[in-house]
């Protein structure tokens, strides 16, 4: 069963896997993730971002957080490939798990992205959706798999983040190494652009042709994820700017957002 639904053998399980995909990274997901900016609602209160910026900005996002987030979805995915089968089961009623391996390179992933994330508030927000994604995972899918992730990570006091989360329910299901990948990217790209509609004079038709033109640079960022989870190299990411806003976003005397 596994390996039908992974290579795709019929047109029903394609449709399958990519309705499940679908689901879980539709924007309307709730797990909370249109209360927060990332800091971007700092940077509209300086001035220092604008809808002409719009563009610009995304297509370095996506060269630099992007990258890292998507690296951290697709170590996620196949740490999650590398479990032990045991019994067939019907896809997504899994009772499988990862190796004793797996457990520690997936608990030692969501502390690298800890790490790599220095403002608290955006280091939270990440944490916050991890952790609601997974559990409203489990409300509809009986995984035991990622009960045992989300147990794991409690009784290690390790924050689970969203990409890895998103990572992990990709792997379990196989759904697609890089279509996951590629659908984690995207949906926190389409998260960001709704909290600027929000924060900027930015309407529907203008948000979605600018989703729309920043395609090129959602795939020129999966390639770039994809060669360097391949050599093992760790995505850099410099964003000291959108950092800064998020340290400084508590400070604001006025928030529409958590983060």
């Amino acid at each position: 069963m596994k390996e039908a639904r992974a290579h795709g053998s019929s047109p029903s399980m394609r449709s399958l896997t990519l309705s499940q995909l679908l689901h879980i990274s539709d924007s309307a997901l709730p797990i909370g993730s249109a209360s927060h900016s990332f800091g971007l609602e700092t940077l509209v209160a300086d001035g220092a971002l604008t809808p002409a910026d719009l563009k610009g900005f995304f297509a370095d996002f996506l060269v630099e957080s992007g990258a890292l987030e998507g690296a951290g979805c697709l170590t996620a995915y196949r740490i999650a490939s590398a479990r032990e089968t045991g019994e067939q089961r019907p896809p997504g009623i899994s009772g499988e798990l990862l190796t004793a391996q797996g457990w520690s390179e997936w608990l030692n992933l969501n502390c690298r992205m800890s790490a790599r994330r220095a403002p608290r508030e955006s280091r939270d927000a990440s944490s916050t959706l991890g952790r609601r994604f997974l559990k409203l995972l489990l409300e509809i899918i009986p995984n035991v798999g990622l009960r045992s992730a989300m147990d794991a990570a409690s009784r290690a006091g390790v924050k689970i983040h969203h990409c890895t989360a998103f990572g992990l329910v990709g792997g379990s299901l196989d759904l697609g190494a890089e279509e996951t990948t590629l659908a984690c990217i995207q949906q926190t790209l389409k998260t960001l652009i709704s909290a600027c509609q929000r924060l900027l004079p930015l309407g529907q038709v203008a948000a979605n042709a600018l989703l729309w033109n920043l395609q090129s640079d959602l795939i020129d960022c999966l390639e770039r994820v994809r060669s360097d989870v391949n050599s093992g190299s760790l995505t850099p990411c410099f964003t000291p700017m959108l950092e800064m806003a998020s340290m400084r976003h508590p400070l604001l005397s006025t928030r529409l957002f958590i983060s």
